[in-house]
């Protein structure tokens, strides 16, 4: 009977020891995720953009920092867009 419950204490072990292992795997994995999420998050920018219609002249979008210059070289502000005259 000895043989027996120690071949189920080392299996027991072994199952423990991959289960930390995954464990630990996904906890990585999940805390990479958030970090490049956050990153991607520091890179964008508020911009006001410039439309074509009189109704409504400007729209709030957010941007990555690689599309910035673009905007605000044709017209986009940054930041909050400009209030419309008789607000």
């Amino acid at each position: 009977m000895a043989k027996k419950s120690n071949l189920s204490t080392f299996l027991g072990i072994i199952i423990l020891i991959f289960g930390v292992a995954a464990g630990v795997l996904l906890v990585a994995q999940v805390q990479d995720f958030r970090n490049r999420a956050k990153e991607k998050e520091e890179n964008m920018y508020d911009v006001c953009h410039k439309t074509l219609n009189p109704d409504e002249p400007w729209e709030q979008i957010k941007i990555t920092s690689e599309n910035l210059e673009e905007h605000l070289n044709h017209g986009d502000v940054l930041g909050e867009c400009p209030e419309e005259e008789g607000d």
